[in-house]
């Protein structure tokens, strides 16, 4: 059953994820909204539901990149990525 409140579009996004089990990886978002993102993986990833990280947002501006950084939980680990929920006090 679908549980979103929020509408998704299908965007790719440079993202860098934080967290000690990955270090500071560097991923791709496959959709996003306004309240979360599922980021792509080529390897799953195996973070439990509840985890809170932060995300790098690394938006193309043309001649310049803006960093946008973001805390986001996991709700979900598939083997394709990883669906996060922003943090309410960091929207995007």
């Amino acid at each position: 059953m679908e549980r979103r409140n929020a509408r998704r579009k299908l965007t790719e996004t440079r993202v860098i994820v934080h967290h000690d089990t990955v270090g500071a990886a560097p991923l791709r978002t496959r959709d996003m909204s306004q309240s979360g993102v599922f980021v792509s993986t080529a390897q799953p990833v195996r973070l439990k539901a509840g985890t809170t990280f932060d995300l790098t947002f690394m938006i193309n501006l043309g001649a310049i990149t803006k960093l946008r950084k973001v805390c986001a939980t996991v709700v979900q680990s598939t083997p394709e990525g990883l669906g996060l929920r922003f943090r309410s006090e960091t929207p995007l």
